[in-house]
């Protein structure tokens, strides 16, 4: 192991990881080609449509990326629930049949 490594734990070295991959992912979601620089064409704002991207802008304001943000958890939670709702039929109708089962005397 080099010299460097030597005080850090591996738990920390794990984190340090994640980051950066987690900062790659970042990289990845906005490709040059969908930046605001790219050709000289100016973009609108993702979220509001309204003002133009400048340069690596993602968004026009704070605000826009706000509402991204919510738009996004909003959409996750959708799709958690439905999962949910999923599994808990399944459950339901595996408990109904296992009561089934327990009252048949066959």
């Amino acid at each position: 192991m080099p010299e460097t490594a030597c005080c850090q734990s591996p738990l920390l070295e794990e984190r340090r990881i994640a980051q950066m991959s987690c900062l790659r992912r970042r990289r990845v979601l906005c490709p040059p080609t969908l930046r605001a620089d790219s050709g000289g064409a100016t973009m609108p704002c993702p979220a509001c449509r309204e003002r133009p991207l400048r340069g690596s802008q993602r968004f026009c304001s704070p605000r826009c990326r706000a509402a991204r943000h919510r738009r996004q958890q909003q959409a996750r939670r959708q799709h958690r629930d439905e999962a949910l709702r999923v599994l808990a039929l399944a459950a339901r109708q595996a408990i109904e049949a296992f009561e089934r089962r327990l009252e048949d005397p066959t």
